[in-house]
C-alpha cells in the first residue's frame, strides 16, 4: 500500500451536510440532535484538517508521482473545512437558543409560582390588616375611656379607701405598673393607614403629659374633698360634686367616643376612596 493517502468517499460528508442543513432549516430541532451534529461536525473538521496536513506533505514529497491528486484532495478538504467552520457556530448558536428558551421557561414557571404565593399573601394582608387595624383602634379607644373612668373613680375614693384598679392593658399583660422596661403598648405603637402609610391614624400617646393631667386632676379632687369636708353644708356640696364628676366623666366619654368614631369614619372614607381610584386605575 502506498504511504500516500487515497481519495476518500464523499458519502459520509454528504450525509452530514444534509443533516446539518435540515437541522438549521427547521424551527424546532431537538437539543440532542444539535449536540450530536456539533460533535460529528467537529470530528469531521478535525479529519479535514488532518487531510490537509497529510496531503500537503504528500504533494511536497518527491517520491509522490501524482502530486496533482494530493492537491485535489487538499482543495476538497479545505472546502469541507470552510463549510464546517461556518456550520458549527450556527449549530452551537441553535443549542444556545434552546438552552436560553428552556431557562426562560423554567424562570417564568418560578415567577408564576411566586406570583401565586405573592397574591395569596397580598390578599391575606388586605383581609387581615384593615380589620385588625380598626379593631385595635376601637379597642384602645375603649381602654382609654375605661382608664379615664378608673382614674376619675380613684380621685373620688372615700377617705381611707385603698382599693385601686389597674387599667386593662396592665391586667392583660400581668403587670402591676408601667416601667421603662415595660412601657404601655401604645407608647411605641404606630398604626399607619393601609393605602397611605405616611398617614399615621393611631400614634404614640404622650404619657408624660397624660400623667401630669392625671396628677393635676387628682390634686384638684383631693383639694375639693378637704374643702368640702370643712364646709358646714358639706353634704349638699358633696352631692353637687358627685353630680359634677359624673357629668364630667360622661362628657369625656362622649368626646372620646366621638373622636374614635370620627377617626373610624375618616379611615373608612379614605379606604373607599383608594378602592375607587384603584378600580378606575387613577392611583
Amino acid at each position: 500500500m502506498s504511504k500516500h493517502s487515497k481519495a476518500q468517499g464523499n458519502g459520509a460528508q454528504a450525509s452530514l451536510y444534509s443533516r446539518i442543513a435540515a437541522a438549521l432549516s427547521v424551527d424546532n430541532p431537538t437539543r440532542d440532535e444539535l449536540v450530536t451534529l456539533v460533535r460529528e461536525a467537529t470530528e469531521a473538521l478535525a479529519a479535514a484538517e488532518e487531510t490537509v496536513r497529510v496531503e500537503t506533505e504528500c504533494a511536497e514529497d518527491i517520491e509522490n508521482l501524482d502530486p496533482e491528486a494530493s492537491e485535489l484532495r487538499i482543495i476538497r478538504a479545505k472546502r469541507i473545512m470552510a463549510r464546517l467552520q461556518k456550520a458549527i457556530p450556527r449549530l452551537r448558536e441553535r443549542v444556545q437558543q434552546i438552552d436560553t428558551a428552556e431557562y426562560a421557561m423554567a424562570w417564568h414557571q418560578q415567577v408564576d409560582q411566586l406570583e401565586l404565593e405573592r397574591n395569596k399573601l397580598a390578599k391575606q394582608l388586605l383581609e387581615t390588616y384593615v380589620p385588625v387595624l380598626q379593631n385595635l383602634i376601637d379597642l384602645f379607644g375603649q381602654i382609654d375611656i375605661n382608664a379615664t373612668a378608673i382614674d376619675e373613680l380613684h380621685a373620688r375614693a372615700p377617705a381611707g379607701e385603698r382599693r385601686r384598679l389597674l387599667d386593662a392593658e396592665l391586667v392583660a399583660r400581668g403587670l402591676d405598673s408601667y416601667e421603662v422596661a415595660h412601657p404601655p403598648l401604645r407608647t411605641n405603637l404606630r398604626l399607619p393607614e393601609f393605602y397611605n402609610s405616611t398617614n399615621i391614624i393611631y400614634g404614640p400617646v404622650d404619657w408624660t403629659q397624660m400623667a401630669a393631667l392625671n396628677a393635676a386632676s387628682l390634686t384638684t379632687a383631693l383639694a375639693n374633698k378637704f374643702a368640702l369636708a370643712a364646709s358646714a353644708d358639706w353634704h349638699k356640696a358633696e352631692e353637687l360634686r358627685q353630680e359634677q364628676l359624673k357629668k364630667e366623666v360622661a362628657e369625656r366619654e362622649t368626646v372620646l367616643r366621638k373622636k374614635a368614631e370620627q377617626k373610624k369614619q375618616e379611615f373608612y372614607k379614605a379606604l373607599r376612596e383608594e378602592d375607587r381610584k384603584a378600580r378606575l386605575g387613577v392611583r
